[in-house]
């Protein structure tokens, strides 16, 4: 394809091509790889469009599942995932959809981190920044509603872990659950 949006778009249908493969008990990586390939050659052509970094964030978080359902280290493709998202939200700041976005793969990272016996408290702290600002700025925005709760459970769940109490960072789970359904 010549045009990037062509590129973008191929690159999409190769994502859902990939979820179908993981469902399905393959390895979708080598389709994901493909996908790259695409978004890479729309960013030479359009490399100050937002959507191609965002969208090329959600491919690396994509291979971060795939790579987590194998067994394999994650982190390469979170941190990957991050900086596109990154690169999308200065090209145009405070879209709520890409703050959403990188706000949940901040979470997934910290759960990375915790699982390896790191300290996931810097992941989590800009999850919740990310997710914070993306509400602020679309209270109806169900996914970022539903992304909060689950980083609340996930604090939750470590402050458990520790011997502390959870139920204030569950409650806030709930709380963004039930904001969730109405919106």
């Amino acid at each position: 394809p010549k045009s990037a949006w062509a590129h973008v778009h191929r690159a999409l249908s190769l994502l859902t091509r990939a979820r179908a493969e993981s469902s399905a008990g393959g390895d979708p990586r080598g389709t994901l790889r493909t996908a790259l390939e695409d978004f890479d050659a729309a960013e030479r052509l359009t490399p100050d469009d937002p959507r191609v970094h965002a969208n090329r964030g959600v491919l690396w978080r994509r291979m971060a599942d795939a790579e987590r359902a194998l067994g394999v280290d994650a982190t390469a493709s979170l941190e990957r995932a991050i900086a596109a998202m990154s690169r999308a939200l200065e090209l145009e700041p405070g879209r709520p959809d890409t703050l959403n976005n990188r706000g949940n793969v901040w979470r997934m990272l910290g759960r990375a981190r915790a699982a390896a016996g790191q300290d996931p408290k810097e992941a989590w702290a800009q999850a919740l920044a990310d997710l914070d600002e993306a509400v602020r700025r679309d209270p109806g925005l169900a996914s970022a509603r539903h992304n909060r709760g689950l980083l609340h459970e996930d604090l939750g769940d470590a402050e458990r872990a520790a011997g502390r109490e959870p139920l204030p960072s569950w409650r806030r789970a709930e709380e963004d659950y039930g904001a969730a359904l109405e919106t």
